[in-house]
């Protein structure tokens, strides 16, 4: 951050019209699940990134809220928001490969297999 030309410290749910189309790559790992509009945030992402910038989203989807984790995101109305904001989704995953399966306490950006990853693209 000592680097950084600016920096932004806002509820994702905000607008910041400054960064309207200057981004080429967004990424988000273990957020989503702790915001309160999914679609906000998404329409965000999108309006921020350049034509062709790429967003991987990764977040895990709970079975129920809580005040740590308010929204309850399911796969279709993921798949549905993502859709509506404009995005072509490249890629999909949920969980962890079958490779990190066989391993204990494995570190990773989400909680194993109610983890989803999205790989999209603005065009």
């Amino acid at each position: 951050l000592k680097k950084a030309d600016e920096v932004y410290s806002l509820p994702a749910e905000d607008f910041i019209p400054e960064l309207v189309e200057r981004v080429d790559f967004c990424i988000s790992i273990n957020v989503l699940d702790h915001c309160y509009n999914f679609q906000k945030v998404c329409q965000n992402i999108y309006k921020y990134l350049k034509h062709g910038g790429t967003a991987f989203l990764s977040f895990d989807s709970h079975a129920l809220t809580n005040p740590s984790h308010p929204l309850f995101i399911r796969y279709n109305e993921c798949f549905n928001t993502l859709f509506d904001c404009g995005f072509v989704i490249e890629k999909f995953s949920q969980g962890f490969p079958d490779i990190y399966l066989n391993y204990k306490n494995v570190k990773t950006y989400g909680h194993g297999e109610i983890c989803l990853n999205y790989w999209l693209r603005k065009i």
